[in-house]
C-alpha cells in the first residue's frame, strides 16, 4: 500500500494554525490598533487579547486634515517671533519677548477660537526651558521663561500641558500684595462670562470654583463643547498643594485686562492662570476638615480643600497634631469597548510614598466616585470620594517604587462595574480611610494626574476576543513543501 507524508515545517504549520481575529494574525507583543483611538483612548493586542487604556484626560488630537487621532506632541518649535505648539487639540505660540502677546487658539472639534495675553511687563527675552524649580512645573514638558519680568526674582513662563495653556509667575516672599496684569484680547462677537454676567463694560471676579468661559454673547449658555475656558487660578508652595486666588477680568479704557491678585506670603509661591478647550477632566483630591477625632475626619462631608488643577493628586490617611484624610478621584470614559471583560487595573504614575503607619491597612484601594459633576470637584465632595466598597485588589504602600507607573488591579467587583456604555468614575483611597481605622502615622502617595502630559492616569481594561484556528486545503500548499513515499 501506497502512502503520501506531506511534511510541515514548524514554522508552516504555527502560520496554518494561529488563531486570527478578524483576518489577521495576532501579534504577540504590543501592538496599537490604530483604528480604536479617541481622545482619550487606545488600544493594544496583546497575545490575543485586546488592552483598552482609558486615560482620565486626552491623549491623542484629531488630524484636521486627515480626520485621524495622532498621539498629543506638545512640543514647541521655534518661528518667527517665537515659538509654537501645534499638534494638539489647542495650538499656543509663546512670544519672544515678555510683554508680546501669546495665543491660544481653541480648535476642539471643530471651533475656531483664539485667546491672546498680553503680560503687562518688562521687555524680556523668553529662552526655551525645561525648568524644574516650581514643584508644579511639568519635568517633562517644555516651556518659555521670561526672567524678571513682573519685577526682581518675579518670573513668568508660558507651556503646554495636558489639557491646558499655563501662565505661571514665581513669586518670592512678599509684604504687600501683588497684581499681575494680561491686556486680553479674543474675536469680535464674543465675550467672557462667569455665573454673574459677562465682562464688556464692568468688572468680573473668577473666586471659587467659579470657571470663565468664553462664548458668543449672542449664546450664553451653549453646549460645553462650544466655549472656551478660563479655569480658577491657584497659587502654591513648596508642598505642592494649592488654594484658589481671585482673578479680576476688568475693562480699562478699550481694553480688557485679566488681573491676577497674590495675596501677602512669608515663602516662596507660584501661581497659574490657564486656559483650555474642555471644562476639565474631573480628577484630583479632596481633603477632609482637621480633627483630633479620626471618626469626625472620616464621617466629613463639608471638606476643607480641593484640587482639581493641579499636576498632583494626594492620597493620604494623616496623624499629625491632628488627623486627615486626603482622598483622589480620576474619571475614565469607558464607552465603547467590547469583547468579554475578563481584568482590569487602574494604573497611576506615583510621584511620592510615605508609608509611616505600615500596616494591614497601609496599602492604596479604589472603588465608585458617586460625584455628580463629570469636569470639577469641589470641598464637600469629600465623602463622595470615600468608595462604599471595594473594587480593587490593595496595592501596599511598603516598597512602592517612584518614577514610574505601579496598576492596582480590579477585583471581579471591579471587572462587573467597568462601565462600556458611559465613563467609569473611580475614588481612590488610603486603606485606614476605608476602613475608618485611625493611622499611627504618615500614610502619603501623590500620583500625577490629566494635567500632568505623558504620565495621565488610565483604566487598563483587558478583552478576550474571539479566535478561531484557520485550516487551509492542501491543494493550495506550494509544491515547495517536501513530500515523499511510504
Amino acid at each position: 500500500m501506497r502512502k503520501t507524508a506531506i511534511l510541515l515545517s514548524a514554522t508552516v504549520a504555527t502560520l496554518l494554525f494561529a488563531p486570527v481575529v478578524g483576518s489577521q494574525l495576532v501579534a504577540q507583543e504590543n501592538t496599537e490598533v490604530v483604528d480604536k483611538r479617541n481622545y482619550s483612548m487606545r488600544v493594544f493586542k496583546k497575545d490575543g487579547d485586546l488592552e483598552w487604556r482609558a486615560y482620565s484626560g486626552d491623549v491623542n488630537y484629531k488630524d484636521p486634515l486627515t480626520g485621524e487621532f495622532r498621539p498629543i506632541d506638545r512640543t514647541l518649535t521655534k518661528v518667527f517671533g517665537g515659538w509654537e505648539m501645534t499638534k494638539h487639540s489647542y495650538h499656543s505660540f509663546f512670544p519672544e519677548y515678555a510683554d508680546q502677546t501669546a495665543i491660544f487658539f481653541d480648535r476642539y472639534k471643530g471651533k475656531n477660537v483664539s485667546v491672546g495675553y498680553t503680560a503687562i511687563a518688562s521687555h524680556v527675552k523668553g529662552v526655551l526651558s525645561t525648568d524644574t524649580e516650581n514643584p508644579q512645573f511639568p519635568v517633562n514638558g517644555k516651556g518659555v521663561k521670561y526672567a524678571d519680568a513682573f519685577g526682581a526674582g518675579i518670573d513668568l513662563w508660558y507651556y503646554n500641558n495636558g489639557q491646558k495653556m499655563y501662565k505661571v509667575v514665581s513669586i518670592p516672599p512678599h509684604t504687600s500684595t501683588i497684581e499681575l496684569e494680561w491686556k486680553i484680547t479674543f474675536p469680535e462677537g464674543y465675550d467672557i462670562y462667569n455665573a454673574n454676567g459677562k465682562s464688556k463694560g464692568k468688572k468680573i471676579s473668577f473666586g471659587g470654583r467659579e470657571r470663565g468661559a468664553l462664548v458668543l454673547s449672542s449664546a450664553n449658555g451653549v453646549n460645553e463643547e462650544e466655549l472656551t475656558f478660563l479655569p480658577p487660578a491657584r497659587v502654591w508652595g513648596a508642598n505642592g498643594k494649592s488654594s484658589i486666588i481671585d482673578v479680576e477680568i476688568d475693562s480699562v479704557g478699550s481694553d480688557i485686562i485679566y488681573r491676577k491678585i497674590i495675596p501677602p506670603s512669608t515663602v516662596h509661591q507660584w501661581t497659574d492662570g490657564t486656559t483650555t478647550y474642555n471644562s476639565g477632566a474631573g480628577d484630583g483630591y479632596v481633603e477632609s476638615v482637621a480633627n483630633s477625632n479620626y471618626g469626625v475626619v472620616n464621617a466629613d462631608t463639608t471638606g476643607g480643600a480641593n484640587d482639581e488643577a493641579g499636576t498632583s493628586a494626594f492620597v493620604d490617611a494623616n496623624q499629625g497634631a491632628t488627623f486627615y484624610d486626603d482622598r483622589a478621584r480620576t474619571i475614565h470614559d469607558t464607552n465603547g469597548i467590547t469583547g468579554t471583560i475578563s481584568a482590569c487595573s487602574l494604573n497611576l504614575w506615583i510621584l511620592t510614598v510615605a508609608d509611616g503607619d505600615n500596616d494591614a491597612n497601609g496599602v492604596l484601594l479604589f472603588g465608585e466616585s458617586t460625584v455628580v459633576s463629570d469636569t470639577a470637584l469641589e470641598n464637600s465632595d469629600i465623602d463622595e470620594v470615600l468608595p462604599a466598597a471595594n473594587w480593587s485588589t490593595n496595592l501596599d504602600l511598603t516598597g512602592l517604587g517612584t518614577g514610574g507607573y505601579s496598576a492596582i488591579p480590579c477585583n471581579a467587583t471591579g471587572i462587573a462595574n467597568v462601565n462600556v456604555s458611559g465613563k467609569t468614575d473611580l475614588a481612590i483611597v488610603n486603606g485606614h480611610s476605608f476602613a475608618n481605622d485611625p493611622p499611627d502615622g504618615d500614610g502619603t502617595v501623590t500620583f500625577s494626574t490629566s494635567e500632568q502630559a505623558n504620565q495621565e492616569p488610565y483604566l487598563s481594561v483587558t478583552t478576550s476576543v474571539a479566535s478561531s484556528p484557520v485550516f487551509f486545503i492542501l491543494s493550495f500548499i506550494p509544491r515547495a513543501f517536501a513530500y515523499g513515499s511510504m
